[in-house]
């Protein structure tokens, strides 16, 4: 398991009410519907009529587990450097073709790369692979906007496998979800890891020991 320790994590505003209600009867909705076929392809269509939630991003893929979060294959592989997202951005790597992207800061720096994922992917593709995205889900988040974060940072994470980039999984949980939230993550695999945000507290510190 590899460790990540640059990450100050931030809210993520940009969500009127309205859209935040959506987020959670679009998630919490999907717990309670039955997974038979009818209902599966129910939920993708409302995904393809979901345009403001760049469906284009998980084409094809495998959706996974009572939240249809997109599958990420597993790798095996250690890299040389990790460099934070925003420095990439900056140019502020001296070996790209040796370092991994990570997204642990905050969201606000991080936040483009969902607006526009083929501009930013022009831009940092000398990298040798990048660690799957990090927005954030944090116990004192609504429900509604960790939901999103933890579905957008897959459905990135698949994106970027299907450019053709390597993409290390890196484990979000939601403590509310008891599971449901890795329903996507492949097993025998590299997994990256931030610390960062979990020894602030006493109660974030142990949730990060347990895993959330």
């Amino acid at each position: 398991m590899l460790h990540g320790n640059q990450c100050n994590y931030g809210v993520n505003s940009n969500f009127s009410v309205v859209q935040q209600e959506l987020l959670t009867e679009r998630f919490f909705g999907a717990l309670d519907r039955p997974k038979n076929e009818g209902e599966r392809n129910s939920i993708r269509r409302r995904h393809k009529q979901m345009g403001n939630f760049h469906q284009d991003l998980v084409k094809g893929a495998r959706f996974m587990g009572r939240l249809d979060l997109p599958f990420i294959h597993g790798v095996n592989v250690k890299p040389k450097y990790l460099v934070l997202f925003s420095d990439a951005m900056a140019g502020r790597c001296a070996h790209p073709e040796e370092s991994f992207v990570v997204f642990f800061e905050n969201d606000k720096e991080i936040e483009r790369f969902w607006e526009n994922p083929n501009r930013v992917l022009q831009r940092l593709d000398a990298y040798a692979g990048f660690a799957m995205p990090d927005y954030s889900t944090c116990v004192d988040f609504p429900i509604g906007i960790s939901l999103n974060n933890l579905y957008r940072n897959h459905a990135l994470g698949y994106w970027l496998q299907r450019q053709g980039k390597i993409v290390i999984p890196s484990a979000r949980t939601i403590e509310r979800l008891a599971g449901d939230d890795l329903a996507g993550m492949p097993r025998n695999s590299s997994i990256i890891v931030s610390s960062v945000g979990c020894i602030i507290k006493t109660r974030k510190t142990a949730l990060g020991l347990n895993g959330s």
